[in-house]
This record gives C-alpha cells, sequence and structure tokens, in this order.
C-alpha cells in the first residue's frame, strides 16, 4: 500500500551537518466518493483519521471507516 511505502520512507534516517534527524508521519485516508464529495468534506474526514492514527501510535496510518 502507497502509505506503508510513504511512512517507510519518511522514517529512514536524515543526516544533516553531522546529525542524524530522525522522523516519522500519522496518515489519515478517506476516499472520494465514500467519505466526502467534496473538498472540504475529504479534508475532515482525512483529518480526523490523520488523528486516529497518531492515538494508535504514530507513524502509522487509519482508513477511515
Amino acid at each position: 500500500m502507497l502509505a506503508e511505502q510513504l511512512l517507510e520512507a519518511i522514517s529512514k534516517p536524515i543526516t544533516l551537518n553531522n546529525e542524524t534527524i530522525h522522523t516519522s508521519a500519522s496518515i489519515g485516508l478517506c476516499f472520494y466518493p465514500q467519505h466526502g464529495t467534496t473538498v472540504d468534506a475529504l479534508l475532515k474526514c482525512a483529518d480526523s483519521a490523520m488523528y486516529q492514527a497518531k492515538q494508535a501510535g504514530r507513524n502509522t496510518y487509519h482508513i477511515s471507516a
């Protein structure tokens, strides 16, 4: 799944000015038209799904039900 590939790429350490930076992401996924038919509705849905991913432990994704 694309979300898993994104999380893997984002979580790779980055070396900058001799310092290693670790990053992670929480991704919320919604689909048109199942979860909304307007940009605003889809963004609201994805935002909610992102917070559910954060609550699940971060560095993960959540697909809206």
